[in-house]
């Protein structure tokens, strides 16, 4: 019944079969996903859902994986003290060191292990306010990875301030780092003591700017302040302009 009701909504769906597997399924192809859930297992301590399956189904992609258990960090961050805030963060923050570690040596930015970025933060690009299609291709650059955010902007107002820093070079001496690409809190599955059990949603696995990651976590925390704290206190990005800029309260793309 519930795999059913998965099959037929017309929004991506999350189901828990009751039986220790989790289905994932959307109409985009989840099967990079899969490939990505793999990958991480093989190479890295970070722990992630086993995958079951990975099949198409007329036109809709299903991803079965293990229900590892847990509350996304999003619900029960505001039941942890800021020590065990800070050590989620810290633990992130290793996790992010692996990755590095494995992606080492790329300049260019997109999707892993090849082809343009699947992020829902670009796919906001589709809302009518914005003329700019999502990208089509790798960027070479970070100069070319800051320009697809000034051509968004548009001619936004009161923007011109982020217009202006996002062309300037100082911007374009970012290295490039293999990451998750949005761990947001509601990708972090964490235990009642507030240890990590799994990081989810690894379609946005690719290469991207090193200040990226910690402005996702900010970004998908920024309603609960003491998990700001703890992003703020671990990674120290006080003097980096990209993540700053990226994090304005101003952006037009929210």
């Amino acid at each position: 019944m519930q795999f059913e009701q998965a099959k037929t909504n017309h929004l991506q769906t999350c189901v828990n079969l009751g039986d220790g597997r989790f289905v994932k399924c959307r109409f985009a192809s989840l099967r990079r996903e899969a490939e990505a859930l793999q990958f991480i297992r093989a190479n890295t301590t970070i722990p992630v859902p086993s995958l079951f399956l990975v099949f198409q189904r007329e036109d809709k992609w299903y991803l079965a994986m293990e229900n590892i258990g847990g509350t996304t960090l999003r619900s029960h961050c505001e039941n942890m003290s800021a020590t065990q805030l800070v050590g989620v963060a810290n633990k992130l923050k290793e996790y992010m060191y692996q990755l590095e570690t494995l992606g080492s040596h790329r300049c260019t930015m997109g999707s892993w292990p090849k082809g343009p970025f699947s992020n829902v933060f670009f796919a906001l690009a589709r809302h009518f306010r914005f003329k700019v299609p999502l990208p089509t291709e790798e960027y070479n650059n970070m100069a070319e990875f800051h320009n697809y955010w000034v051509q968004r902007l548009g001619d936004h107002p009161q923007c011109d301030f982020l217009r202006d820093a996002l062309s300037k070079e100082v911007l374009s001496e970012d290295k490039v780092v293999l990451s998750h690409g949005d761990l947001n809190t509601s990708n972090i599955m964490v235990s009642a003591d507030g240890h990590i059990l799994s990081v989810l949603d690894w379609d946005t696995f690719g290469w991207y700017p090193a200040f990226w990651e910690p402005m996702s976590m900010w970004r998908g925390g920024r309603w609960r302040t003491q998990w700001l704290n703890a992003v703020e206190a671990v990674f120290k990005q006080t003097d980096i302009i990209g993540y700053h800029l990226y994090n304005s309260p101003r952006l037009p793309w929210d």
